[in-house]
């Protein structure tokens, strides 16, 4: 069983015979009811470090996009929710400023509140839950193609979708500061 379609062709492509279920999962607009909060100095990412696309994501995310925004934006903090090894965190909070780590959170919806998802997942597939979660929580993201595949979210509609570091920095940038373009 997948949740896309877009993973089902992948595994038939890989060679896959046996048969293969489609069951995606649903946003429920319902789950909590938060009142938007803008963003201006904080954006997230959830994703535990034991999913290699998440580290590789997020070392992109450090190395190529993060100095950029911090140009136009020197106050940004970066929150990473999930489970990542105490040595992982020293290694990244010493080397990028403003990075910060909350493992896990008692109210994922509330701990999105006032900031900007950010998708930054270059390989893999699957259902990127956490894109579900912030559509969720009517928090606002900005994913990578690869993010957002197999889901129905359109660029400049829903979220932004941007591959290149300057193209993702320069939509975040843009996002961070127009609260309106947030909260639609």
């Amino acid at each position: 069983v997948t949740l896309t379609s877009v993973d089902k062709k992948k595994l038939i492509e890989d060679g896959v015979k046996s048969e293969i279920a489609v069951s995606p999962a649903c946003v429920s607009p319902n789950i909590r009811n938060y009142e938007f909060k803008p963003a201006s100095d904080r954006i997230t990412f959830v994703g535990a470090y034991g999913h290699y696309p998440n580290r590789n994501g997020v070392y992109w995310f450090l190395e190529e996009v993060w100095p950029k925004v911090l140009e136009k934006y020197p106050n940004l903090k970066f929150s990473i929710i999930g489970k990542w090894p105490s040595s992982e965190q020293k290694i990244i909070e010493g080397k990028y400023k403003g990075v910060v780590f909350e493992g896990f959170v008692e109210d994922l919806g509330e701990t999105l509140q006032g900031s900007i998802m950010v998708v930054p997942i270059l390989i893999g597939s699957g259902m990127r839950m956490k894109i579900l979660e912030a559509a969720n929580y009517g928090c606002p993201f900005i994913s990578t193609s690869v993010g957002v595949e197999g889901l129905d979210f359109e660029n400049g509609e829903h979220c932004f979708i941007a591959d290149g570091a300057e193209s993702f920095a320069n939509q975040l940038s843009n996002l961070l500061s127009d609260s309106n373009m947030q909260q639609q």
